[in-house]
C-alpha cells in the first residue's frame, strides 16, 4: 500500500477558493467546509498537492474582487497556500492537449491536462461532472477525501 507522501493530488480552483471562504467566514457553506476539511485533511497527512499557476492567480482575483480581502491578507494567503503547493505552470503544449478533449469547460480541461502532465493520481473538485471522459486520473468531491483514503 502507497504510503500518503507517495499520492499526488491535484486541487482544482474551486477547492482553494471554497477552502479560504471557510476558513475566513467569508462563505460558510457545506461545499467551503468539505474544501477546507479535505485540504487539511491532504496537508497533514503528507499528500503531494499540485495546482495550476492560474488558479492561484483566479483564487487572488476573488479575494479582491468578492471578498474586499486586503492587500496584505493577498500576499499572505498566497505565501500560505504556496507554502504546501507545487504550482504547475501552464505551457502552450498544456492549453493544446486540454482543448483536444472538447470539454466544454476548457479550464477544466486544461486543469486536467496540468494535472496528468504531474502525473497526479487524483483531482479534487467540487465540480466532479466537469471531469467526465477523463481517464487515469480520479476524480473526488472534497467531501469524499476521507472515504476514499479510508482514513478516519
Amino acid at each position: 500500500m502507497a504510503t500518503a507522501h507517495q499520492y499526488r493530488v491535484f486541487l482544482d480552483t474551486n477547492v482553494l477558493i471554497n477552502e479560504y471562504a471557510w476558513r475566513s467566514h467569508f462563505k460558510r457553506n457545506r461545499e467551503s467546509q468539505a474544501a477546507h476539511e479535505a485540504y487539511h485533511f491532504l496537508k497533514q497527512r503528507g499528500f503531494r498537492l499540485y495546482a495550476a499557476t492560474f488558479a492561484v492567480l483566479q483564487f487572488v482575483s476573488s479575494l479582491v474582487k468578492f471578498a474586499k480581502v486586503a492587500h496584505d491578507e493577498v500576499e499572505n494567503e498566497v505565501m500560505r497556500l504556496t507554502q504546501h503547493l507545487s504550482l504547475v505552470h501552464l505551457t502552450r503544449d498544456d492549453l493544446l492537449d486540454g482543448l483536444s478533449l472538447k470539454n466544454p469547460d476548457v479550464e477544466d480541461a486544461v486543469q486536467y491536462a496540468l494535472c496528468r502532465k504531474v502525473r497526479c493520481q487524483y483531482l479534487i473538485t467540487a465540480n466532479t461532472a466537469d471531469f467526465v471522459n477523463m481517464p487515469g486520473v480520479v476524480v473526488v468531491h472534497p467531501s469524499k477525501i476521507r472515504a476514499i483514503f479510508a482514513l478516519n
